[in-house]
């Protein structure tokens, strides 16, 4: 099973695919130095100061800046292509689920706390029992604090749209590759990660040239990466990419 986030701050610290493309993009046009142009993305030059590529830093870490552009370029194209930007109903869809998942898991932590201070009162606990329903009971109230926190955290204009936008798109995005394209997929940071339709995807921009390799020596590391990613496989019969917040929130102490 994929697991499920447990907490609002995923939605809006993470953000998606898509805003980490974003974020690459932004930086890599930002920097500045070197002009000598090592590679063409969909129709523009990237030099050696974009990707910051001095003497110290090596093929490997270029091609890995590279790379992060590639994905963040392809992945804007597709979700505009696909028609996948987030929608006023997929928004107001998340806003309600998230909602009653919060609710949800704050009674839960809650009778979770109080089953375990019951168990607590039993004076013939045994020692070994004790110090482990302790270090649970520390272990919620820590977690309960953290949401109470970030939930009182204030929000700047239109932050938490944008937020949702990002995350949405990124499930939506993940889901079109992988039907479209198939492939391996992996375990993410923020769920199933279709890493094998990314390549392929990327492939074909480099067949009819909208990537296109000016330095030679980028490629081979380019795509080594694809190849050795150490995440854990996921197998074929467990691959999800269904947008949980369509279905019941789901449980996270009981």
């Amino acid at each position: 099973m994929r697991p499920e986030p447990k907490r609002r701050a995923v939605v809006l610290a993470l953000g998606s695919l898509l805003a980490s493309g974003h974020a690459g993009s932004a930086q890599a046009q930002a920097a500045s130095g070197d002009e000598r142009v090592v590679a063409r993305l969909f129709g523009r030059d990237v030099t050696a100061g974009q990707l910051q590529w001095t003497r110290s830093l090596s093929v490997d870490e270029a091609a890995h800046r590279l790379r992060a552009l590639a994905i963040g370029a392809a992945l804007e194209r597709y979700v505009r292509d696909n028609k996948l930007a987030a929608t006023a109903e997929d928004i107001a869809a998340f806003s309600r689920w998230d909602a009653t998942f919060r609710r949800s898991a704050r009674s839960e932590l809650q009778a979770a706390l109080q089953r375990i201070e019951g168990q607590l009162q039993d004076k013939a606990l045994p020692a070994a029992r004790r110090k482990e329903l302790d270090e649970q009971r520390r272990a919620l109230q820590t977690y309960g604090a953290l949401q109470e926190a970030r939930s009182a955290r204030p929000l700047g204009p239109g932050e938490e749209e944008r937020a949702l936008r990002s995350w949405i798109e990124g499930h939506k995005l993940r889901r079109a590759l992988y039907e479209q394209y198939g492939g391996r997929v992996v375990e993410g940071r923020i769920g199933q990660d279709p890493v094998g339709a990314m390549e392929t995807l990327l492939r074909e921009h480099e067949k009819i040239g909208r990537l296109r390799f000016v330095d030679a020596q980028l490629a081979e590391p380019f795509w080594r990466a694809f190849r050795n990613d150490a995440r854990p496989a996921v197998p074929a019969g467990q691959v999800d990419f269904s947008y949980y917040w369509l279905r019941p929130a789901p449980q996270l102490f009981n």
